[in-house]
C-alpha cells in the first residue's frame, strides 16, 4: 500500500506542477510533502508522515543498539575483558553514539544518503552470498564463509582501489 502510495504520488506531483496547480518543485524530495499537505485529505497525510517517522525511529534505534552492544559487550570480550555495570555503559555508548552521528549528520548532511547507500551495498555484497549458499548448501563452514565475504568486499571497492592495495605502494595509481 505505501508503495502504491509513494508512485502514485511520484506520478500526480509532475502533472499537478504541468496543470499549474502546485509551484515547481526546488528539490525532488520535496514532492510527497507538498502533495500530502496539499492534496490528501488529513487523515491520510497523518498516518503517512506517522509511518515515515516510525521507520526512522526503528532505525535509528537499531544502529544506537547494535553500536552500544559493540562497544560494551563485543569488543571488551575480543580482547578478554569484561564490563562493570554495563547497563550504564550500554547507555553512555548509545549517548555517545546518538551525539557523534549527530554532529556527523548536521556537518556532513549531504553526504547521509551516500554513505548509506555504500554501507548497505557493502553489507549486501558481503552478506548475501553467504546466507545463500549457508542456506542451502550443509558442508559450508567458516573459512568458507570468510573467504566469501573477503571476496565480496575485495570485488566491491572501486577498481582504483583494488589497484592500490595489490600495488601496496601507498598512494593511490592513476588509472
Amino acid at each position: 500500500m505505501c508503495v502504491l502510495i509513494m508512485l502514485g504520488i511520484g506520478l500526480a506531483v509532475p502533472a499537478l506542477v504541468a496543470r499549474g496547480k502546485l509551484p515547481p518543485l526546488e528539490q525532488p524530495d520535496d514532492a510527497a510533502p507538498l502533495f500530502l499537505l496539499n492534496f490528501a485529505p488529513e487523515l491520510l497525510a497523518g498516518l503517512v508522515f506517522a509511518g515515515i517517522l516510525a521507520a526512522i525511529m526503528s532505525s535509528v534505534d537499531s544502529f544506537l543498539n547494535i553500536g552500544s552492544a559493540a562497544l560494551v559487550q563485543d569488543l571488551p570480550k575480543a580482547f578478554g575483558r569484561s564490563v562493570r555495570d554495563e547497563l550504564f555503559w550500554g547507555r553512555a555508548a548509545t549517548l555517545g553514539i546518538a551525539v557523534v552521528a549527530g554532529v556527523f549528520a548536521y556537518a556532513h548532511g549531504d553526504l547521509i544518503a551516500l554513505l548509506g547507500t555504500l554501507a548497505y551495498g557493502t553489507f549486501g555484497v558481503a552478506f548475501a552470498p553467504v546466507m545463500a549458499i549457508g542456506l542451502n548448501w550443509k558442508r559450508v563452514n567458516a573459512d568458507a564463509a570468510s573467504a566469501s565475504i573477503s571476496t565480496g568486499l575485495f570485488l566491491k571497492m572501486p577498481p582504483q582501489q583494488n589497484l592500490w592495495v595489490i600495488s601496496g605502494s601507498g598512494r593511490s595509481p592513476s588509472v
